[in-house]
């Protein structure tokens, strides 16, 4: 039977890293793990290198205590539509949802702020990437930390802009990964409908044990045209660009507050429909539910 990995693995190579040093020390405690491959990183000569592997390694230690929200998309193509074809409109709607079910911490100084982590699996890759939210008020600034398989890295959302319009390699990275994980979240929380709770039958990697905090997630309809022909199922559906809302003005009296989805469509002219989630039950009992420069260390 083949053991090829059907889903890719965030954090595979820390992983990797700590089921090695088990072997080698006779030990399974993570939080020893922790310590000693902490003091390696900091033990390192550049800086770049010492904190991306900070970077790594607080995400994995997330996972080892099952912090760490997994969320396995059922299609590769739902990865590309969020990463490509979501525009990013603002981040009041995803400040607020952080804020209601992210977990407060302090830092070393006694601040306070929230955290939210999430590891994202993809069908047919090997290498999953992870996202470390960081809130340090309801209204501050957002800073998202990203693993990937090409390293690490960290963005706050005031250099989201500066790195849309940048040509080096690493903020086009930052910035892709900062969308990916803002859009991914605002997506959940816009169509809770398409999250199911558990892990896919064909996952069957050897080399990494999902949390039971896992989640699959699908393709919302709303995202589609709907044509005669796509309904009859004889033409795939077509993928339409749009963006999320956060709808914060007294205007809308019954729906201040939710997040929808704009799907931008053309009839002879432009036009926009907007969509949003009615399925209100689910979408409470989501959101009480789930409450976390670049170089290859």
């Amino acid at each position: 039977m083949s053991h090829r990995i059907k889903y890719s693995a965030p954090l595979l190579d820390i992983w990797n890293r700590y089921h090695t040093w088990c072997r080698a020390s006779g030990s399974k405690i993570g939080e020893d793990f922790y310590h000693e491959t902490y003091v390696f990183f900091k033990s390192r000569p550049n800086e770049i290198i010492q904190m991306s592997g900070e970077t790594i390694l607080n995400l994995w230690y997330a996972d080892y205590k099952r912090e760490l929200l997994h969320v396995y998309l059922e299609e590769k193509e739902l990865s590309d539509f969020i990463k490509e074809k979501m525009l990013l409109k603002d981040l009041q709607g995803i400040k607020k949802y952080i804020s209601d079910n992210g977990k407060r911490q302090k830092d070393l100084n006694g601040n306070e702020f929230i955290k939210y982590d999430i590891g994202v699996h993809v069908p047919h890759e090997k290498h999953g990437c992870a996202f470390s939210f960081m809130l340090w008020n309801p209204y501050g600034n957002l800073i998202v930390d990203f693993v990937d398989k090409d390293g690490a890295g960290s963005i706050p959302e005031n250099e989201y802009e500066l790195a849309k319009n940048s040509k080096d390699d690493d903020a086009i990275s930052a910035e892709r990964n900062f969308r990916f994980a803002v859009n991914l979240i605002t997506y959940m929380a816009c169509f809770p409908e398409c999250v199911r709770q558990g892990v896919p039958k064909v996952n069957n990697s050897k080399k990494y044990e999902p949390s039971k905090n896992s989640v699959m997630l699908g393709f919302s309809e709303k995202l589609f045209d709907s044509t005669e022909n796509n309904l009859r199922g004889k033409v795939r559906p077509h993928l339409r660009k749009g963006y999320f809302k956060y709808l914060s003005s007294d205007f809308y009296t019954n729906k201040k507050g939710s997040l929808i989805w704009v799907k931008e469509t053309e009839v002879n002219a432009e036009s926009k429909t907007v969509e949003m989630s009615t399925d209100k039950e689910k979408l409470s009992g989501f959101s009480s539910k789930n409450g976390s420069r670049r170089k290859k260390s």
